[in-house]
């Protein structure tokens, strides 16, 4: 028993259904009480009856001949009191004095007898051996003993769990009042088919009340099993020798008990002295998996602990998670394997585990294999050797944040994108959770993120919810974190064309239609500059002209301001119709609006700001370029 009960006295009654009468009439006859009968039966009667008339027949025969004598010892006295011959009255005194012996005490002795043959015969004592009155004596002397000796006993039955459950149920139910009313517990070793019995619904269930209780008694857990190993082995420090080697030997047994002594026994040697040891380096020499299974049980042990529960409810279940899995590893460890997903959830958990943690990656199924009509729902891995800790079963490994923080990031871009024409004036952006196919970016970047985005959707799910990240592997999320932080930054890259798409669509949606091209001084302009279109023709620029009015909106990526004279300068500072905004993506300080120095007639140099020269850091993200959105809006509109 795994939590045996203490201070009580334990009987152990081993047997089947035949075995378990025979005890229970001994325990009858131990107790040494016998139903006293008031009536016999009908044989025993007849022959009790023969038996007295013959007796009372044998004694009225006696009798009559006592009598005779009797009578002639009276006839004898009469003669020797009235005669006067001194022969005549001895022979009266004779007569006289056998009276008392041959009348009086003979008579009634035999009377006396035959009463005493009759109570005798009728006050015999018969074993009753029925359940009924099995169950009343023995509970009265459970009471005895619980009364005298202050202790509530408790009966183990074992060895049923070896007969037929049907049978060993029907051997309990025919003494459930004896098990369910006395004062002792009744603890019984059955199977696991007995226990599914016990388990059936009320409705049909043949023994839906038989016991107050039923336990699965799961296998040890490894906890259990490596405090065992301490006591067995002797170990009192937790060498990473011993560590290993208990590891070791608790996956080849599966955590069973019988298993591992078995084993223990194998493995075991004496020395010189007698003493019994394991002799570890030997053991790795001869199982070369000797590593690999201290590696592969650690990953069991916190699947184990992950996917375990501790309700007793789930102690079957417990049992045989346990079984699968250790079963699964002793068998393929190290060797090619194929497997069907759909044969145990255990074993398939396991292998994604495996498979997100490194051991194991996934191969091509043979041809016999890719033929099988089941061949969508075989896989086939071989073993890596590569082993990574684990110190959470759900825990995120670094490609995992990767790709979190990558889609995360996604998400945003792609509806900022979409939100930006509408709210870059009160910057009213909202947190997204997905990216819906109407809502992709691709107006503004050319980009289509909705399709990077439900690409990898299903390993982001797996990875955003703890007790479904097994089932992404390293190798997959690896590939998606570089694909989709690659398209991040392709779009981040954009952030300068992305402005000047911004900006002719809000003004376009404004009632103010534009058209767009590079900066070219061939095009008529009241904004004439001969000398920027090869200045600034190697840089990122852009000119957006509205039509219908003059206004422009000229956008540079780092002009080089001393590049630029003050007689240009000037000459833009005269024309409010033109604006300029230069982006810098260096870091440094910068001055948003050049300064140009005018003469006065008759007086000094006067330092004046070109108000539509705009120098802007570039912003890094989409919701930055509200600001400088803002701006060119305000221009146009």
């Amino acid at each position: 028993m795994r939590a045996p009960y203490c201070a009580l006295d334990v009987f152990s009654i081993s047997e089947n259904r035949a075995g378990l009468d025979v005890i229970l009439g001994r325990s009858m006859r131990s107790i040494g009480q016998y139903k006293r009968g008031t009536e016999v039966s009908d044989t025993f009667r007849s022959e009790t009856t023969r038996n007295v008339a013959l007796t009372l027949a044998q004694h009225i025969e006696g009798n009559l001949v006592r009598i005779g004598f009797a009578l002639a010892g009276i006839l004898f006295g009469s003669v020797g009191i009235f005669s006067e011959s001194i022969w005549l009255k001895l022979l009266g005194l004779v007569g006289v004095l056998s009276l008392p012996f041959s009348v009086g005490f003979k008579f009634d002795w035999g009377w006396l007898e035959t009463l005493e043959n009759l109570r005798r015969n009728q006050d015999s004592y018969i074993i009753d051996n029925s359940p009924e009155y099995l169950e009343t004596k023995f509970e009265q002397w459970l009471e005895s003993q619980r009364a005298e000796r202050k202790i509530k006993i408790v009966f183990v039955i074992d060895e049923l769990d070896k007969e037929d459950a049907k049978e060993a149920l029907d051997a309990i139910k025919e003494y459930k009042n004896l098990f369910a009313r006395s004062f002792a517990h009744f603890i019984f070793i059955c199977n696991q088919n007995a226990y599914a019995l016990a388990q059936e619904s009320r409705p049909d269930s043949k023994y839906p009340t038989l016991f107050t209780h039923a336990f699965y008694l799961p296998t040890p857990t490894s906890e259990e099993m490596n405090s065992y190993l301490d006591n067995v082995l002797g170990i009192k420090e937790s060498a990473e020798e011993s560590t290993d080697l208990k590891k070791f030997l608790l996956f080849k047994s599966a955590n069973d008990f019988f298993t591992l002594k078995n084993l223990l026994n194998d493995l075991s040697e004496f020395d010189s002295e007698g003493k019994q040891y394991i002799d570890t380096e030997t053991l790795k020499k001869v199982d070369k998996n000797y590593t690999d299974a201290v590696k592969i049980y650690q990953y069991i042990e916190r699947f184990y602990t992950y996917y375990s529960r501790a309700p007793k409810f789930f102690w079957q279940a417990n049992s045989r998670l346990q079984s699968d899995v250790f079963a699964f590893a002793n068998t393929n460890l190290n060797r090619e394997f194929t497997t069907n997903l759909n044969a145990s959830e255990h074993v398939t958990n396991l292998v994604l585990l495996l498979s997100r943690m490194g051991v194991l990656e996934a191969e091509d199924l043979s041809p016999t294999e890719q033929a099988d009509v089941s061949a969508h729902e075989l896989e086939r891995y071989s073993w890596t050797g590569k082993y990574r800790d684990l110190e959470l079963f759900d825990q995120l490994f670094p490609e995992d944040e990767a790709l979190l923080e990558a889609m995360k990031q996604l998400i945003q871009v792609a509806n900022d994108l979409d939100d930006l024409p509408t709210k870059y004036e009160d910057r009213s952006f909202e947190a997204y959770t997905e990216v819906s196919e109407e809502r992709d970016g691709e107006n503004l970047t050319g980009i289509n993120l909705y399709n990077i985005h439900s690409k990898h959707l299903e390993l982001y799910e797996y990875l955003s919810k703890p007790e479904e990240r097994l089932y992404a592997t390293a190798e997959q999320t690896k590939e998606a974190a570089r694909e989709v932080a690659d398209t991040v930054a392709k779009v981040l890259l954009k952030l300068f064309d992305i402005f000047l798409k911004a900006t002719e669509v809000t003004v376009n949606a404004r009632g103010v239609a534009t058209r767009k091209s590079a900066l070219d001084n061939t095009l008529a302009s009241s904004f004439v500059i001969k000398s920027w279109d090869t200045k600034f023709a190697n840089k990122a620029n852009g000119l957006l002209y509205g039509q219908g009015n003059t206004k422009q909106l000229l956008v540079l990526k780092d002009a080089p301001m001393n590049s630029v004279t003050e007689k240009e300068l000037a000459e833009l500072r005269a024309n409010p119709d033109v604006l300029v905004i230069n982006f810098l993506t260096s870091a440094s300080a910068i001055k948003r609006n050049p300064v140009i120095h005018i003469n006065k007639v008759g007086r000094k140099r006067k330092a004046t700001s070109v108000t539509n020269f705009i120098n802007m850091h570039l912003p890094k993200n989409i919701r930055d370029l509200s600001d400088p959105l803002k701006i060119a809006v305000k221009h146009f509109v």
